[in-house]
């Protein structure tokens, strides 16, 4: 399982950030998300949706392929995806941010239904998807829309919302509704050719259909144009008018006029010299101030690094979102306690460490799946380690308490990050 192990100070100070500037889910720009890995702001959060979430991407694709053994899978059918995956990044996080000043309206279980169903069709689908995939994609797709597992999956989230209409619930981000929630404007035409009464397909139907008058409206349209019309030329010929008559009754000012009309102009510009001059602009200071945080932070994207994790209780079993990493507090948390290493561990992954036959390490944090994170005092690094291949300083081999290796070396390859990158 993929562990990221996080300073709990971090967490205290700068645990979330703000969807306020995505452009990927603009319609809860008002909630917060948990950070995870690079992904610190709605910036790294928006490349991270565009390129592992959006079915058009062709890193999206080609994950999709890899995963589900979906050779020639090209991004199309598969419906709300994106809203799918918003929501439940939010969902996730509200209980880790600070409280929105309105509350989540949640998503339409219909909606995520929708996304979870066009998935099954797809694998279903001999031209797209193997019918006989190997053991590593037949357990990622049933792990899809897999409910009441030990990991928490897509499945799980969809059952837990609820059954309403809007607007107690919400039927996904607007500018994926627009589409029925395919990524491929082609693919919703197609669907809304077959199901005419989809409410999606009406309101797309609605905003694309011209504009039509009825006759009766025809005649007081051209009416207003003919009115409007007359209106406007009535309005030149006054004004051209008005400017001849101006003209013609235009007289020129004696001597004593003009002198009168000069000091008073002077008088008033000096005036207002003299009061600026009285004025002095206090230009008010504002104290600068600078903030830095940090964080550890862990590889993000490549086909065999460690994906980011999503926020949650649990770690999300599903490969679309895979990599997110269990937030279940420490087993325990011992600075001085120490443990010595009796099998060589090669590290596998850039937050892992390697560890050899006498090595001492200092513990602390260990976690329920197995690892933990702590200093070897014999090579002088940091990082995650297997508890399995440790025991206690000063025990022999006979009271090794930690056990089962290749269960918890299993556990960690086959976490949902390494289906998703």
């Amino acid at each position: 399982m993929f562990s990221l192990v996080f300073p709990a100070a971090v967490l205290a100070q700068t645990p979330c950030f703000s969807l306020q500037a995505s452009t990927t889910c603009p319609d809860l720009a008002q909630y917060s998300v948990i950070r995870f890995a690079s992904v610190t702001d709605a910036a790294s959060f928006d490349t991270f949706m565009n390129s592992q979430i959006v079915d058009s991407s062709p890193t999206a694709i080609s994950t999709f392929q890899q995963n589900y053994q979906c050779p020639t899978y090209a991004g199309h059918n598969t419906r709300f995806r994106l809203s799918t995956l918003c929501y439940f990044f939010v969902t996730q996080s509200l209980d880790k941010c600070t409280p929105p000043a309105a509350p989540l309206v949640p998503l339409c279980k219909s909606t995520c239904n929708s996304y979870l169903s066009s998935v099954q069709q797809t694998f279903a689908n001999a031209t797209v998807c193997d019918q006989n995939p190997g053991a590593t994609q037949a357990a990622n797709r049933a792990s899809v829309s897999s409910v009441g597992g030990a990991q928490t999956s897509l499945g799980d989230f969809c059952a837990s919302l609820f059954d309403v209409a809007a607007p107690q619930c919400s039927t996904g981000i607007k500018t994926d509704f627009a589409q029925c929630g395919f990524a491929f404007a082609g693919d919703a035409d197609a669907y809304c050719a077959v199901n005419t009464q989809d409410p999606c397909c009406v309101a797309k139907a609605s905003a694309s259909a011209p504009m039509t008058l009825d006759p009766i409206n025809n005649v007081w349209v051209i009416f207003g144009i003919v009115a409007g019309g007359l209106v406007v030329l009535g309005l030149i010929f006054y004004g051209v008018s008005k400017f001849f008559r101006k003209g013609n009754q235009a007289f020129q000012p004696d001597r004593e006029s003009k002198a009168k009309s000069f000091f008073k102009k002077f008088s008033m510009y000096k005036d207002v010299d003299q009061q600026k001059r009285s004025t002095k602009m206090d230009m008010p200071t504002k104290p600068r101030s600078s903030l830095f945080t940090t964080i550890r932070a862990s590889t993000m994207f490549g086909n065999n690094d460690p994906a980011p994790p999503l926020p949650g209780g649990k770690t999300n079993s599903n490969p679309f979102v895979s990599g997110v990493p269990s937030l279940d507090a420490p087993r325990g948390n011992d600075p001085q306690r120490k443990v010595q290493v009796f099998e060589d561990y090669e590290a596998g992954m850039d937050d892992e460490m390697t560890v050899k036959v006498g090595d001492v390490v200092i513990v602390n944090e260990e976690y329920d799946d197995g690892w933990a994170f702590g200093v070897n005092i014999s090579s002088g690094r940091e990082g995650v380690f297997p508890m399995a291949v440790c025991e206690p300083l000063g025990a022999g081999a006979n009271n090794r308490p930690y056990s089962g290796r290749q269960s918890v070396m299993s556990a960690r390859t086959q976490s949902l990050i390494a289906n998703f990158r």
